[in-house]
């Protein structure tokens, strides 16, 4: 493997670090809305005197099992994760001053400093490319998961919505066909 294509798989694995922790600002967005949204279902079916009112309050608790659950696993997406960098540029021109002393004063050994360097860049490049693609996937995983809780929570909570309208539109149909 030669350094460039080592470089860029480096870079690469950072570029998805970095849509990895955007995903948090959505999830805090719509975490946000529909917390909002659970929080007026639950306001206007109180105390819950007719059925319909009962109907929705039972839906709208039960959505706010998934809708925890999807806080904890955004949450899991972002916290615990540590990501491997390079080594400092000034360690990297010690290690290659190093090496080319090294190589300067042990004329009689085959290799040079700068195949040495190189390798030494491709194993940091690829070690750190490994682990933080590992990180990038598990932290996918996770916000996908979040994303399936929330999915749930909507339809939860457009069906207490449904509820609520139909409390509040059946009498005025009721009282119109009587």
């Amino acid at each position: 493997m030669d350094v460039g294509f080592a470089r860029d798989l480096y870079f690469r694995e950072f570029e998805a670090k970095a849509q990895q922790d955007a995903r948090i600002s959505v999830h805090v967005a719509l975490l946000s809305a529909v917390g909002g949204v659970l929080a007026f279902l639950i306001r206007s079916a109180w105390p819950g005197q007719t059925p319909w009112c009962r109907a929705s309050l039972v839906f709208s608790f039960v959505s706010v099992v998934p809708y925890f659950l999807a806080i904890v696993w955004a949450l899991r997406g972002t916290v615990g994760f540590t990501y491997e960098k390079l080594p400092s540029p000034d360690n990297l021109l010690a290690y290659s001053k190093g090496l080319a002393r090294y190589y300067r004063e042990n004329p009689g050994i085959s290799g040079s400093a700068s195949a040495d360097f190189e390798d030494f860049l491709v194993r940091h490049f690829s070690s750190a490319a490994t682990r933080n693609g590992r990180n990038n996937l598990a932290r996918s995983a996770r916000f996908y998961r979040a994303g399936q809780f929330l999915l749930w929570v909507v339809v939860l909570s457009a069906i207490a919505g449904l509820c609520l309208a139909l409390n509040q539109v059946l009498p005025v149909l009721v009282s119109r066909g009587a």
